[in-house]
């Protein structure tokens, strides 16, 4: 399997996805997207390995999991006691550092 069948494979994967959140709606009432992205990571591992981009995947991989989302991140700074003009400005320092 080359990478333009890899490249096919998540396009189908995606179209799958839309047309799910178009018929369901975002709350799914079958496997959880997270879970279908976990699943296809694993498949792509061995191609990943193979190209030298492991790296690459683990770091979607983080983000699937929730390490490494904007969306935790904000989660775990209003939770620490922030308020939101605190959470607001320390999410404009964080893009404004990023590169």
């Amino acid at each position: 399997m080359g990478i333009a069948d890899v490249d096919r494979a998540l396009r189908a994967v995606l179209g799958h996805e839309r047309a799910q959140c178009g018929g369901v709606g975002l709350a799914r009432e079958t496997v959880p997207l997270a879970d279908d992205i976990r699943a296809t990571l694993r498949a792509l591992a061995p191609h990943a390995a193979a190209l030298g981009s492991t790296p690459a995947l683990e770091a979607l991989s983080a983000v699937v999991q929730g390490e490494g989302n904007d969306a935790a991140w904000l989660r775990r700074i209003h939770t620490d006691g922030g308020t939101l003009p605190d959470v607001v400005r320390q999410q404009a320092a964080r893009w404004m550092s990023e590169p």
